[in-house]
């Protein structure tokens, strides 16, 4: 499973397992953008509950990070990419707490991604309602993560049917297809639509640019296709009667607009 592998490791009885190591993290060490988050989308509800939980005192189990090994540049903090516990670093987020305690692992955002994965799969996710949603975004980062699994191994990481990582693998081919170029009817090639603008509020604009930040620093230009095709197939998940439906798009075009100026610039 490209360099991830599946590991159905039992330790056998005697063997010696090592403790885990526990520590505070700031949670600006913590990298979310890249995507390693199984879930279509994080509940706002959980994130409201567990921000109003933890104002009252509530004691939250630690997040799970993985630590690649690589180390920070000088001066820097070492980052750590999320597997586990999106909804506790929202929630910290939103009450403005600085630091989260979090459970350290050994490897990098596919590490984080595939544990993320087998997470949703064994329905330990404090409780949260798994959707067709969540299952099928997470056969859909499955299939553009780990290009070297099989359809099997994929369905077996994702718990699903060979028949089901299929019939996403078709669709997600058939994206790739449709963004190569636009043609009419008779086929000919056509020029790109213009996006439309609409200009982002503060808070908007703030936190694309803090995400923006982080994939540059630390996201290599050769998963580039593979970020567009997820983002295309998750605006596909946006209901027509969703009322937010055309902010959201506005919103992407916006992003889009405001990277090519700066790629640009």
């Amino acid at each position: 499973m490209g360099n991830v592998v599946i590991d159905n490791h039992v330790a056998p009885a005697g063997e010696q397992k090592v403790s885990p190591v526990i520590q505070q993290l700031k949670l600006s060490q913590i990298v979310i953008c890249p995507g390693t988050q199984a879930r279509a989308a994080e509940h706002e509800t959980a994130v409201s509950d567990y921000a109003e939980a933890m104002k009252d005192g509530a004691v939250f189990p630690p997040v799970v990070v993985f630590d690649n090994g690589e180390g920070a540049e000088q001066g820097d903090d070492p980052l750590y990419f999320l597997g586990d516990g999106f909804h506790r670093v929202a929630a910290c987020t939103r009450n403005g707490t600085e630091t989260i305690s979090a459970e350290i692992r050994q490897g990098g955002r596919l590490e984080a991604l595939k544990y993320s994965i087998e997470m949703l799969r064994d329905g330990i996710k404090n409780g949260l309602r798994t959707t067709s949603y969540d299952k099928r975004h997470a056969v859909k980062m499955a299939l553009l993560n780990f290009t070297e699994a099989s359809q099997t191994e994929i369905a077996a990481l994702c718990g699903v049917t060979q028949q089901y990582v299929s019939k996403i693998a078709g669709t997600l081919q058939r994206v790739v297809t449709s963004t190569e170029t636009r043609k009419d009817s008779r086929g000919r090639p056509q020029p790109k639509r213009k996006p439309r603008r609409k200009k982002l509020t503060p808070q908007e604009q703030k936190q694309l640019d803090e995400c923006e930040a982080t994939i540059a620093k630390h996201v290599t230009s050769s998963w580039g296709m593979h970020y567009a095709e997820m983002a295309i197939l998750d605006l596909e998940l946006i209901s027509p009667t969703d009322s937010e439906r055309e902010q959201a798009f506005a919103h992407v075009e916006q992003w889009i607009a405001g990277a090519r100026q700066q790629q640009a610039a």
